[in-house]
């Protein structure tokens, strides 16, 4: 298994949400970051209620958030 694996919200014909839910059970301690170009606090709340503690908006700092999340540097998310 991957040590982190990386969701994006929209996929064909379901959600990243319902993708994770399919294979939680599979996972153990794997990472989930679940991206997505929408900035919905709603989303985010359903996001942390299944599981997922890690979301990014893909935007210019996709990248860097992503590097942030995965070497556990919480500072730069709340810049």
């Amino acid at each position: 298994m991957p040590d982190v694996l990386i969701v994006d919200y929209n996929l064909p014909g379901l959600t990243g949400i319902e993708f994770y839910e399919k294979i939680k059970r599979t996972l153990k301690e794997e990472k989930v970051i679940m991206l997505s170009a929408l900035d919905d606090g709603n989303m985010v709340l359903s996001f942390i209620q299944k599981g997922v503690r890690d979301y990014v908006i893909k935007d210019e700092n996709v990248i860097d958030s992503l590097k942030a999340i995965l070497e556990g540097n919480e500072d730069f998310l709340s810049n």
